[in-house]
């Protein structure tokens, strides 16, 4: 199967909304990777969220347990975008300034980035719409316990997070990538691990 990479470049309508929000963002990030938190005890982060969220006059709704959805816009839901936002039980050995403040917890598959780039998308979307009404609205899905099974994708789904949605994209990081560039392919582009029980018998 073919992959196909192809050049990302900022947009001159997304540019200047997203500019002035990026010290911010940044600082969130590693606020975050400071702060890691295994699946399903994502506390911390999602009251984060939740805070600069309702900061910017928008209100999201919190998820059973841990995790949050919120609409932009109004109108139908045109898509649904999805980040995850649980880390990983490894020891980070990093030595950055923003290192995992939590032993044995680290975000070392990128769903701190994905965390910001959901709220990122979702601060601009939203002053965006205030300027100009988006002539729709699009539904952020911050999911919990991703790296768990089953995973907490299962209970979002359970709790209608994706009634009305038509469609659903989501974005993983891979360092195999060029900053600046998004990579995609047709068919599956990742996989999914399971648990399968065999039982034998027969004479030893």
């Amino acid at each position: 199967m073919r992959n196909y990479t192809t050049e990302a470049e900022p947009t001159a309508l997304v540019e200047p909304w997203l500019e002035p929000l990026l010290p911010e963002l940044i600082d969130f990030r590693r606020d975050l990777h400071a702060h890691p938190e295994l699946s399903f005890r994502e506390f911390r982060t999602t009251d984060k969220l939740v805070e600069r969220l309702e900061a910017a006059g928008l209100q999201p709704r919190r998820l059973e347990g841990t995790g949050l959805t919120v609409d932009i816009g109004e109108g139908p839901i045109a898509t649904a975008l999805r980040g995850d936002i649980d880390a990983l039980p490894i020891i980070e050995e990093t030595g950055l300034p923003f290192a995992s403040k939590n032993h044995g917890v680290t975000h070392a598959c990128g769903h701190d980035v994905h965390t910001t780039t959901m709220l990122g998308i979702a601060l601009v979307l939203h002053r965006m719409h205030q300027e100009s009404p988006l002539g729709g609205s699009v539904r952020i899905i911050f999911q919990p316990a991703e790296e768990t099974m089953p995973g907490g994708a299962h209970s979002c789904i359970e709790q209608g997070v994706l009634e009305g949605v038509p469609r659903i994209l989501a974005l993983h990081c891979d360092p195999r990538i060029e900053v600046g560039k998004i990579g995609t392919r047709i068919g599956a582009i990742t996989s999914a691990s399971d648990t399968i029980r065999i039982e034998l018998s027969g004479r030893g």
